[in-house]
């Protein structure tokens, strides 16, 4: 077991619980998803015996093969882009898939999950960073797209996810994190649903607790500097 990791993630514990003393919650609201991304599967099986169950990953070709290693009871969520071709690959694999932010993804994705009689839960990722490079439905969308996952009885619909600007400052990232929040009020208003939230990575996670966050994305802060493909 790594003692690095268990001093991350101590350090990560301690910040969340103030955090939430801040915004007056109780951290038992707040979940660590540990981005294992081009990590071996020699750090995930480190992060269970630290009590981290749910993993993050990107590539659904990457994510496969330590799915298949890991312990039960470890829940493995895919929170990169799903590109078409991958849909029948990870559709019943993934305790979660975080990035569907378009229609006709929402659709196979409903589509498979029915041919193999399964229900698959996701996420909507919603576009709050506003950058071209970035995924995620337009906010004005993300209502429309929400009701259409409600319609669909293979989904099961958990939340949104949205992600920020690299270069944005405090303020900044607080009033997009706060745009996703209202947006999730909204949701839970017009049809009683949960609607949770998974925003905040390594660098912003703090702000996005404060700001509502029910889920944050860690890597760095956990295993150090992304390991190079």
């Amino acid at each position: 077991m790594s003692t690095q990791l268990h001093q991350r993630l101590e350090k990560v514990r301690e910040d969340i619980a103030a955090a939430c003393a801040r915004a007056g919650r109780s951290p038992e609201e707040v979940e660590i998803l540990a981005v294992t991304k081009t990590h071996p599967i020699e750090t995930l099986l480190e992060a269970v015996g630290e009590g981290l169950y749910e993993l993050g990953e990107n590539r659904v070709q990457e994510a496969l093969p330590k799915i298949e290693a890991l312990p039960p009871g470890v829940h493995v969520h895919l929170i990169g882009r799903l590109q078409s071709n991958k849909v029948n690959k990870a559709v019943g694999r993934f305790a979660s898939i975080e990035s569907v932010d378009h229609l006709d993804l929402l659709e196979r994705i409903a589509r498979r999950a029915a041919a193999i009689e399964v229900v698959q839960p996701i996420w909507i990722e919603v576009d709050i960073a506003e950058e071209p490079q970035k995924a995620g439905c337009p906010k004005e969308q993300t209502a429309e797209l929400w009701e259409r996952a409600r319609q669909e009885s293979s989904l099961e619909i958990v939340g949104l996810m949205g992600m920020v600007r690299l270069s944005d400052d405090e303020a900044q990232a607080r009033r997009r994190f706060a745009t996703l929040r209202r947006l999730a009020e909204g949701l839970r208003r017009r049809d009683g649903s949960p609607a949770r939230l998974s925003m905040g990575m390594s660098r912003d996670y703090v702000w996005a607790i404060e700001e509502g966050s029910h889920q944050v994305r860690l890597g760095s802060v956990l295993f150090g500097p992304r390991r190079p493909r």
